[in-house]
């Protein structure tokens, strides 16, 4: 089986959403953390124990759009590692599709009580319909970050 993550972060500063993508592009990635500024070494830290993305990009004024490839093991537990270190590395808010074989798995979310869980209430069918309908999976993770529809 093949896995991808999509992730939909919201990192309101600017210089942490510029650090962020740095720090997980394998052309930018610092190798050691002593190459890294003192302000983003923690910022760095938390952020080394991930994989390098296989896609980044700006989305908006404050969100960042990220891909990774997962190799075997517990893509579940990936998908949440993943998506609560960039919150401690400061994105303010994110939501997550994983995706097996191409066909979308789950949706994650970072609860109110800060935990990342999977999203179980709405109906599988109807998402996978909505996010082929936008034929883009960060639209259509921006409408549910900005409408908090989860």
């Amino acid at each position: 089986m093949e896995a991808e993550l999509d992730v939909l972060c919201v990192v309101e500063d600017c210089n942490k959403k510029n650090k962020i993508t740095e720090f997980l592009n394998e052309a930018t990635r610092p190798v050691l953390d002593i190459e890294v500024p003192a302000p983003y070494r923690d910022m760095f830290n938390v952020l080394d124990s991930l994989d390098s993305v296989e896609h980044s990009e700006p989305h908006g004024e404050n969100m960042l759009a990220l891909s990774w490839f997962l190799g075997g093991g517990d893509w579940y537990t990936d998908t949440q590692r993943t998506v609560k270190d960039l919150i401690k590395a400061g994105a303010t808010d994110a939501v997550a599709a994983l995706w097996l074989d191409g066909q979308l798995e789950a949706i994650f979310a970072v609860m109110a009580d800060g935990e990342v869980e999977m999203v179980d209430d709405i109906d599988q069918q109807q998402l996978t319909k909505m996010v082929f309908e936008q034929e883009d999976i960060f639209g259509f993770l921006n409408t549910l970050v900005s409408a908090k529809q989860i």
